[in-house]
């Protein structure tokens, strides 16, 4: 299962990792639709993508707008999984009141980057099961 996924946040180091996940290993797991640096070029993205997106990597603290303004910002579909990366561990009760699947605080190890991926495919399989 090839799971297309969106990636919002900031910090341009981070965007090349995410490029170099999906090329190295991860290419057979991710497809990845597009990355944007801020919630209004996100809430684009996602408009473009709303229907293919399965995966949104999203950071909490942007320019713009945080990554919970995004959330209740767009017209989120119910298997549309989010997987919040960010430097702040103590929003990690907010974000789960939101119904994320996976909260990653950077920086993270490839093993940790793995155990997110699992869970969205996990939660994808019980959800079709």
């Amino acid at each position: 299962m090839q799971l297309k996924c969106i990636v919002v946040d900031d910090d341009p180091l981070f965007q090349v990792l995410m490029k170099s996940y999906v090329r190295k290993g991860y290419n057979n797991r991710l497809n990845l639709l597009g990355i944007a640096e801020n919630g209004e070029k996100a809430k684009s993205l996602y408009e473009k993508y709303k229907d293919e997106i399965d995966v949104i990597f999203l950071d909490v603290k942007m320019p713009d707008m945080s990554g919970f303004d995004f959330l209740d910002e767009i017209d989120k579909r119910s298997d549309v999984a989010i997987i919040m990366v960010t430097g702040e561990e103590e929003r990690g009760g907010d974000a789960f009141e939101y119904g994320i699947v996976d909260y990653i605080v950077k920086p993270f190890t490839d093993e940790r980057f793995d155990q997110a991926i699992k869970r969205v495919e996990e939660s994808r399989k019980s959800s079709e099961g």
